[in-house]
């Protein structure tokens, strides 16, 4: 009988064929799958009837995180909109975005809790806002409300609001004046309450006047703008300045003027 004599160096030569197979076999943790985190500043915002609020947004990724990132506000009543509603992360860095609390002259003043929701893919994140919404000033006022954007994302419909007059008037001016220069007034009509007035615009300087054939009593939907944009990455304000309401006996009363961001 052959007695086979297992020597040290034949226990090593057969054994690391088994640990390499063993090792290979038995991978070690996967690695964590990308994610990202979301925070707001402020976390609380006041604002008026008929104008906006801006709140920054944090996107944190992790782990090599990148993509669209869609916003949502949760739990916000008619009226009151979110603007942009997608976010952009290329890389690693954290992204920080102005967020647009947009609040028509409807919605009822009052305090709403609300939830900024950050949605890619399967991944979901939320973060707290709170919404203080003030009942608009007493005061005559112009209130720019944006009711439409192209397709392509270059012109934005505006309407125009009369606010706090309880009085005969007999015709309006003012200017919409913009913070980027990539921004124009390209049209303006007359609006419900002013459609048998005659009314001229000039886009160079964003002057806007009507003149009515009666008086008109009270307040309501004065003129539409058209605004242009040279691309659709821009963002501005749009203010509405030195308003005049020309009065039954000639008077001119002056307008508070209003504003609304166009992202």
């Amino acid at each position: 009988m052959v007695k086979f004599r297992w020597n040290r160096r034949f226990q090593v030569l057969f054994l690391l064929p088994l640990l390499v197979l063993s090792l290979t076999a038995c991978p070690g943790n996967p690695p964590p799958a990308p994610d990202f985190t979301i925070s707001l500043n402020p976390t609380s915002l006041t604002v008026q009837q008929g104008s906006s609020g801006t709140t920054t947004l944090t996107i944190t990724p992790l782990n090599g995180f990148t993509g669209t990132v869609n916003l949502e506000l949760v739990g916000a009543p008619s009226g009151v909109t979110l603007s942009p509603t997608s976010v952009n992360v290329t890389g690693p860095d954290p992204v920080l975005q102005d967020l647009t609390v947009n609040v028509a002259a409807s919605v009822a003043p009052g305090t709403y809790n609300l939830q900024v929701r950050a949605t890619s893919g399967s991944l979901t994140k939320t973060a707290g806002l709170s919404l203080t919404v003030t009942a608009a000033s007493t005061e005559a006022r112009l209130v720019p409300e944006v009711t439409g954007v192209s397709s392509n994302g270059l012109r934005f419909t505006v309407k125009v609001f009369l606010e706090g007059v309880s009085t005969d008037w007999g015709g309006f001016e003012f200017r919409a004046t913009f913070d980027n220069p990539g921004f124009r007034l390209s049209n303006a009509t007359t609006g419900d309450l002013t459609a048998a007035c005659i009314l001229d615009f000039d886009s160079n300087s964003g002057r806007v006047a009507a003149i009515c054939p009666s008086d008109i009593n009270g307040s309501g939907h004065i003129a539409t703008l058209t605004i242009e944009r040279q691309s659709p990455s821009q963002a501005t304000t749009l203010s509405l300045v030195d308003g005049l309401l020309t009065l039954s006996d000639f008077s001119e009363l002056p307008l508070a003027p209003g504003s609304v961001r166009l992202e």
